[in-house]
């Protein structure tokens, strides 16, 4: 595990980290709308955000996993809620790369296409997250009929990746075709710019994927997992450097109240917690690194660690954005500082392709398998 970036990741994150820089001062406008606006996804198009894990035959970037979850960080400290759309988009078009088909995933790299990715039911949880969605094979042509649950990106997004009975099959379903019903959720807590949403799909036409579904959805939940381990762990930091500010300039008694010792302990807390999940995140994506490229099935101790980055992120970040509107005071619980934003989004990535109590049922499970 590297802990000096390479020239490469400089670049590119580099480029990430001032693109989103710009785009962290309408952030809370994307928040009250519910989706990203144009310029911020023609922003990410121009960098090449979208292509970031697709390989470079086809207009990607081709970046490995270590680049990836320091780039999502980056974007995540502006806007948890497009982060998040990039992130499953990114995994979309990878992929659609890896199952062959070069011209959607050069659609997909370039932004042309954006896509989406569901895997289970409306229903879906630990002991049962079997598909929603039902396939049927009728003059040589697949059909989708059924309701998916909620996923980022849906509502703005050109084709979908989903998994349906039988055996768990993965399919691509272009959205603006017949048979296709798209709906938001009224009132959603948080990540309200990955214009998120759920399907339903009666008779609509789809292409069966040309790949080991079973090895790809295992390398799409732990890939989301990761990249979700990373999105919190830039919502954390974006939290504390929040609060650290407002501890500057705020006076009480005289002073800054960042010299009070409870107020110091509850920055004290967040760094160890922060520093802590990014350490967890960089070794789990070393470890996906090491695996290789796809279609490379990952090593079950690399899908342990990626869980274990996921509880410990996510819990970071509900954590450090909780202190963060404990500092700000009343003022913390107001829509006016970004740190409730920060909140409502670290709550929802808590939950968010594995619970903490799940990612902690396999972890356990795993170790358990090493001490048998």
């Amino acid at each position: 595990m590297r802990f000096d970036p390479t020239e490469d990741q400089r670049l590119v994150v580099g480029g990430v980290a001032k693109l989103a820089r710009s785009l962290r001062a309408s952030a809370a406008r994307r928040d009250a709308e519910g989706a990203p606006d144009p310029a911020a996804l023609a922003a990410m198009r121009s960098l090449g955000a979208f292509g970031l894990l697709v390989p470079e035959s086809a207009n990607g970037l081709a970046v490995d996993a270590a680049t990836w979850v320091l780039a999502l960080q980056e974007i995540a400290a502006a806007d948890a809620g497009l982060a998040l759309g990039v992130a499953e988009h990114g995994l979309a078009a990878r992929l659609i790369a890896v199952c062959g088909d070069l011209p959607l995933a050069k659609a997909a790299a370039e932004g042309r296409a954006l896509g989406c990715i569901s895997l289970a039911g409306p229903h879906n949880h630990l002991d049962d997250d079997s598909p929603g969605l039902a396939a049927t094979l009728t003059d040589g042509a697949w059909q989708l009929s059924g309701a998916t649950g909620w996923a980022a990106l849906t509502l703005r997004a050109e084709f979908a990746i989903v998994r349906a009975r039988p055996a768990g099959a993965l399919l691509h379903v272009a959205l603006a075709g017949t048979g296709v019903v798209r709906s938001r959720l009224d009132r959603q807590l948080g990540l309200r710019a990955s214009a998120g949403g759920a399907m339903q799909f009666d008779g609509a036409a789809a292409r069966l994927l040309p790949c080991n579904a079973d090895a790809e959805v295992a390398n799409l939940r732990a890939w989301l997992a990761l990249s979700i381990a990373a999105i919190s762990v830039g919502v954390a930091r974006a939290a504390a450097v929040a609060a650290g500010r407002y501890a500057d300039e705020r006076i009480q008694f005289g002073a800054p109240i960042s010299r009070l010792q409870p107020v110091q302990w509850h920055v004290a807390n967040s760094a160890l917690d922060i520093d802590s999940a990014a350490l967890l995140v960089g070794r789990a994506a070393a470890l996906v690194d090491r695996d290789g490229a796809a279609p490379r099935p990952l090593t079950p101790a690399t899908t342990a660690a990626i869980w274990q980055a996921k509880a410990a992120a996510g819990t970071a970040a509900v954590q450090v954005s909780d202190r963060a509107i404990q500092i700000h005071g009343g003022y913390g619980y107001t829509r006016d500082f970004p740190v409730e934003r920060a909140y409502r989004d670290a709550t929802l990535l808590q939950v968010l392709h594995g619970t903490p109590s799940a990612v902690k049922v396999r972890t356990a499970q795993w170790l358990a398998s090493q001490a048998a």
